[in-house]
C-alpha cells in the first residue's frame, strides 16, 4: 500500500470534520479545498490507470448528466434561489462526485485500511462527546468541540452554542448533533455485524457509539441507532447456538438491555426533553418532525412538470430539506428514480452485509437529513463504492 493511498485514505475520512472550517476561498469549505489539491495531486503525479466498473460509472454519469441538464434548462424558468448559489452547489455536488469516483477507481481509497482508522476516529468523537456531557451536566460547563473564529457559517455556530428549550446539545467536533449522528453511525454496523470473533468488543463499542448519539439529542439518530440494534438482535438471535452458552447468555442479555434501555430512556428527563423537542408546537415555533417535512410541503405545491423534471438542482428556497425532498424538488421523480437505481445497484454490489445495512440506512435517514449531498453523499459512497470493488476482508 502506497503512502499517497494512507494519505487519502485518511484526509477523506477527516472530511466531514473538516468541512466545518474556511478556506481562504469564500464559496469552498478547508475540506473541499484540500479534496481538490489531493484530485489534482493523484492526477497529475500519481498517473493511475483506473480499473473502472462500467454498471457503478455509467450509472453515476447517468446522474451527473440529468442534473446538469435539467439545471441548466429550469434555473432561469423557475427562479427560487440565486443562480449563483444554485450553481456553485451543482459544482460542487459534480465535483465530489467525481473525485469519489477517481478515488474509487484508482483505488486511492483503501476500503481495508480505512475501517479500522474511521472506527478509531469515531471512539474518539463519541468520547469527546460523553467529556462534554460530564462537564455540563457535574461542572456546568459547555466544551465546544470547534474553533468559532473559524467555522464555515459563523451564524449558525453561534445558535448552535445556545441550548434549544433547555436540552443540552453537545456535537463532538461537528457543527449540531445531526452532523455527529450522521459520522458514526456507520461505526455500528461496521463493528456489530462484521466482527464475529470478538462479539464482547463489538458490543460495548458499538454501546459506546450508541450512548453518544442518544446524548447528542439527535432524535433522527437515536431512532437509527435504535433500529440497527433492533435489526441486529433480530438477525443474530435467531442464529443462537444454544449448545454456546457464552454466546445465547450474552444475546439474551444484550436483548434485556436494549429493551431496559429503551424503557428507561423514554422515562428520563432528556427522553421527554427530547420528545418535547420533536413532537410538541408552540405559538412561535414548530417541532423537529414539522420541521423536516417543510421540503416536501413545498415539493407538493409544484406544478406536474416540476414533480416529474424539477426545478433545477439547489434552485431551492431557503426552508429544511432531507435529502429526498431536496432530490424530488431539485431533479424531480425522473431524477429520483436514478437515484434509486444507484442505491440498488450499491446494495446488490457490496462485498459485506454491514456495507449493505449504511446502503439501507442511507437511503432511509435521506427522507430527513442532507446524506445524498456533496460532503456527505462523498463519505457515505466512496466506503459503499470501495467496497463493492474490493473483495478484501477487513
Amino acid at each position: 500500500m502506497k503512502k499517497i493511498d494512507k494519505i487519502v485514505t485518511i484526509l477523506c475520512l477527516l472530511l466531514p470534520i473538516m468541512s466545518t472550517y474556511n478556506s481562504f476561498i469564500s464559496w469552498l469549505d478547508l475540506a473541499s479545498l484540500i479534496l481538490i489539491i489531493l484530485f489534482f495531486y493523484c492526477f497529475l503525479i500519481e498517473k493511475r490507470t483506473l480499473r473502472i466498473n462500467k454498471k457503478i460509472l455509467i450509472l453515476w454519469f447517468t446522474y451527473i448528466l440529468y442534473i446538469t441538464v435539467i439545471t441548466l434548462f429550469t434555473i432561469n424558468s423557475y427562479r427560487y434561489n440565486s443562480v449563483d448559489d444554485a450553481l456553485i452547489r451543482l459544482l460542487k455536488q459534480l465535483l465530489y462526485i467525481l473525485i469519489m469516483l477517481y478515488f474509487v477507481f484508482g483505488h486511492f481509497f483503501n476500503i481495508k485500511y480505512a475501517v479500522p482508522i474511521y472506527k478509531k476516529i469515531c471512539l474518539i468523537c463519541a468520547l469527546f462527546l460523553l467529556f462534554q456531557s460530564l462537564m455540563y451536566y457535574v461542572a456546568h460547563v459547555n466544551i465546544p468541540g470547534y474553533i468559532s473564529n473559524f467555522i464555515t457559517l459563523n451564524s449558525y455556530g453561534d445558535r448552535i452554542d445556545n441550548q434549544i428549550i433547555g436540552l443540552f446539545r453537545p456535537t463532538s467536533f461537528f457543527y449540531e448533533p445531526s452532523h455527529f449522528f450522521e459520522y458514526v453511525i456507520m461505526s455500528i454496523p461496521v463493528s456489530l455485524f462484521e466482527n464475529k470473533k470478538n462479539i464482547k468488543n463489538s458490543i460495548l463499542y458499538s454501546l459506546l457509539i450508541s450512548l453518544s448519539i442518544i446524548l447528542s439529542t439527535s432524535s433522527i439518530g437515536i431512532i437509527c441507532t435504535a433500529g440497527l440494534w433492533g435489526l441486529w438482535l433480530i438477525l443474530y438471535l435467531r442464529n443462537i447456538d444454544i449448545k454456546n452458552g457464552n454466546n445465547t447468555l450474552i444475546y439474551i442479555l444484550t436483548f434485556l438491555f436494549f429493551i431496559i434501555s429503551i424503557v428507561l430512556f423514554i422515562n428520563s428527563k432528556i427522553g421527554q426533553d427530547i420528545i418535547t423537542r420533536t413532537f410538541s408546537t408552540t405559538t412561535n415555533s414548530i417541532n423537529a418532525i414539522e420541521a423536516r417535512w417543510e421540503g416536501y410541503y413545498f415539493y407538493e405545491k409544484l406544478n406536474k412538470f416540476n414533480k416529474i423534471f424539477g426545478v433545477g438542482y439547489a434552485n431551492l428556497p431557503d426552508v429544511f430539506f432531507g435529502s429526498w425532498a431536496f432530490n424530488l424538488s431539485s431533479i424531480g421523480v425522473i431524477g429520483c428514480l436514478i437515484i434509486l437505481n444507484i442505491y440498488f445497484l450499491s446494495f446488490k454490489k457490496a462485498n459485506h452485509k454491514s456495507i449493505k445495512v449504511i446502503v439501507l440506512l442511507n437511503l432511509m435517514i435521506s427522507l430527513f437529513v442532507m446524506s445524498f449531498s456533496t460532503k456527505s453523499l462523498f463519505f457515505f459512497f466512496i466506503i459503499i463504492l470501495s467496497d463493492a470493488t474490493n473483495k478484501s476482508h477487513y
